[in-house]
């Protein structure tokens, strides 16, 4: 029994030697996985490498590169200073390649926006890193309240914005080749200081918004830029000292939307002194003032809008304005009820005699109804080639003036070719038929045209045929097959034929 139970023991031990030799075993396979999972990531990891050395940006040289991400962030550029703004810092965030050419190519930060909602000492930070980028570029620059509301603008903290965002740029002032500035109006005084001339030889392109208290003349320092070509500004009568000097060589203007100027006396001044002016647009104010002792000539002007948005009578406007070289005359009037008066219509009819290339009249939201009772209206402009109505009242009465009767060989608007009109009506579009109808080519050949005069080439309606009744519609298809033989048919109505819609 003993022997036995030495046997027994024996076996115990010889198990438990092997069960530890197998634990040690396993012990180090377990290490050597360990070790080449560790080798297997390494290679993963260099093969990575490898093939990301091998991809086609890597190959690209730096000024391709370069291209193609400043072709990235001008197509991100938004209108709506609300809207997320291309940052280079992004680019430079994806490898270190990356990183050196970004911060090494100054044409990437040719453009800074700031938001003043963003903290003072972050606003600082980003001017001065942009400027020192971009060295020694001219920069495109946008100031804008980000998401405030303009009730907002006269806050305490917005101030501050506004005065730490003006003193950062004074220095660089002479490196900004575009400014978009929407700042309350004290900060012009600390960006433009009086009894001073702000140098900027690299700006063509000024926008400025300004809301809060009016400044005085005295105010606010001069601006002299012998590049600027380009002004939108929503109350000029404040700024026209601060611009008398740099609005000499000025082609486009551009006056938004404001209640009222401060200073309307101011305004005709300022635009008489744009001696380069070529293209002019205007929202007047309630208080309309532009006629003076001399008239505001503008030599050079070749497309122009004016737009009154009250029921103020534009008389003052057009008694006013002589435009020799205009080519495109845009008037727009909001209030649709107000009726043009006969002093109106006269008043327009002497400005349009004076402007004898004029080719392009659009109307835009105005009452056409008094227009066609004044017969000489439309006779002294042989010139005319494109008419424009959008979202008039009266436009059936107009064109019916317009239409030729068979017994009259004398046309008005002699050359007329290209007829546009928007949101059109029901009651206008038996007008609008026999005004195509009556000055269009007839199969026949006959010379009705005056001699030397056109048929109508074009006819554009923007509407949609769910917008009119069915009866409607069956007029509107049956004319426009009539005259598609000889007008062509433009808008969303092109392509619609009576015989291919079910009514």
């Amino acid at each position: 029994m003993l022997s036995s139970l030495h046997h027994d023991r024996i076996q115990v031990r010889s198990i438990s030697a092997t069960i530890g030799h197998l634990d040690r075993e396993i012990s180090s396979l377990k290490h050597k996985r360990q070790v080449l999972a560790a080798k297997n990531e390494k290679l993963l990891s260099n093969i990575a490498v490898k093939q990301a050395t091998a991809a086609p940006m890597r190959t690209l040289i730096p000024e391709l590169c370069e291209h193609i991400f400043w072709l990235y962030l001008e197509s991100r550029l938004e209108p709506c200073c609300t809207a997320e703004q291309p940052d280079p810092l992004v680019l430079a965030r994806v490898c270190r390649r990356w990183r050196y050419l970004v911060l090494n190519s100054p044409r990437l930060w040719t453009y800074l926006h700031v938001s003043l909602c963003d903290s003072c000492p972050k606003i600082a930070w980003q001017i001065l890193h942009w400027f020192r980028h971009a060295n020694p570029m001219p920069l495109r620059v946008s100031v804008c309240p980000g998401i405030w509301s303009l009730a907002e603008w006269s806050s305490q903290r917005f101030k501050g914005a506004n005065t730490i965002t003006t003193e950062t740029l004074k220095p660089y002032l002479g490196r900004i080749s575009s400014f978009k500035l929407q700042l309350h109006q004290e900060a012009l005084s600390v960006l433009f200081p009086p009894g001073h001339t702000a140098i900027m030889p690299s700006l063509s392109r000024l926008y400025l918004r300004h809301s809060g208290f009016i400044l005085s003349e005295q105010q606010i320092g001069q601006l002299y830029a012998p590049l600027l070509r380009s002004l939108r500004v929503c109350d000029p009568s404040p700024l026209t000292h601060m611009l008398s000097l740099a609005i000499s060589s000025l082609e486009h203007l551009q006056i938004d939307e404001s209640e009222y100027w401060e200073y309307p006396r101011k305004v005709p001044k300022l635009l008489c002194d744009c001696l380069e002016l070529q293209d002019l647009s205007i929202v007047f104010p309630r208080n309309l003032i532009l006629s003076g002792p001399d008239p505001v000539v503008l030599p050079k002007v070749s497309r122009m809008k004016l737009e009154w948005r009250f029921p103020s009578n534009p008389v003052p406007i057009f008694s006013s304005v002589i435009a020799p070289c205009l080519r495109n005359l845009c008037l727009s009037h909001t209030n649709f009820l107000t009726m043009f008066s006969h002093e109106t219509v006269s008043t327009l009819h002497d400005m349009i005699q004076s402007s004898t290339q004029l080719t392009t009249l659009s109307f835009v939201g105005c009452n056409l109804s008094s227009i066609s009772e004044h017969s000489s209206f439309f006779c002294d402009m042989p010139q005319l080639r494109e008419l424009i109505i959008r979202g008039c009242f009266g436009t059936g009465t107009l064109l019916a003036g317009l239409s030729p009767s068979p017994s009259d060989p004398y046309w008005p608007c002699p050359n007329l070719i290209h007829l546009e009109v928007s949101r059109v009506k029901e009651t206008e579009l038996r007008d609008i038929i026999y005004f195509a109808r009556r000055r269009m080519a007839s199969k026949s050949g006959d010379t009705f045209a005056r001699e030397g005069g056109e048929y109508l080439k074009e006819l554009t309606l923007n509407a949609r045929l769910q917008d009119f009744t069915p009866q409607a519609r069956a007029v509107l298809l049956a004319g426009l097959d009539v005259i598609r033989h000889s007008v062509k048919i433009s808008g969303p109505l092109q392509d619609i034929q009576l015989a291919l819609y079910d009514l």
